[in-house]
């Protein structure tokens, strides 16, 4: 959300409950992966398939499917420093424990998010281009259909160009 915005007075009362720093989650995946948790707990309750437990499952299925990175930076000193995590708080609401992940609905989780991601990733063509320099609005275009055109010639290609 940015610096500025969970600096705000408002947020003064927030706090932090439980920070992660996956080992090799790219953002696709967490998409994917958030998205086979909504699947899974469509119908919104208050005691079971809430906010809480959202949060939890899709964070224990990324430990679960991922791994945790154990390796400690400056930035992430600085991070824990300025956000400590309250333990006393996770799946907490005003103190009353809501949720906690289940071990089976964690596997089952991580179980569809494998197929729905291999779905993805013969359907979907990500795209990534590291300009050097500046390109004129001509270039742009030119290289915006190239790209259109590959992707209709094949829909499962997958390109990454560094």
């Amino acid at each position: 959300m940015g610096e500025f915005y969970v600096s705000q007075e408002r947020y003064a009362s927030a706090r932090c409950v439980r920070q992660l720093k996956p080992r090799g989650l790219k953002l696709f995946q967490l998409i994917i992966l958030a998205h086979v948790v909504s699947m899974e707990g469509s119908d919104y309750t208050r005691l079971k398939n809430n906010c809480y437990w959202y949060v939890t499952t899709v964070f224990d299925a990324i430990v679960a499917y991922f791994g945790v990175d154990p390796s400690r930076t400056p930035e992430d000193v600085q991070r824990e420093i300025r956000y400590p995590v309250a333990l006393d708080a996770h799946g907490r609401w005003h103190g009353v424990k809501l949720t906690a992940s289940d071990p089976k609905e964690v596997s089952v989780v991580i179980s569809k998010f494998k197929g729905v991601y291999k779905n993805k990733c013969d359907t979907v063509m990500i795209c990534s281009f590291q300009l050097k320099g500046l390109l004129t609005s001509e270039q742009i275009v030119a290289q915006s259909q190239l790209v259109a055109a590959v992707a209709k010639f094949n829909k499962s290609i997958h390109l990454k160009v560094d």
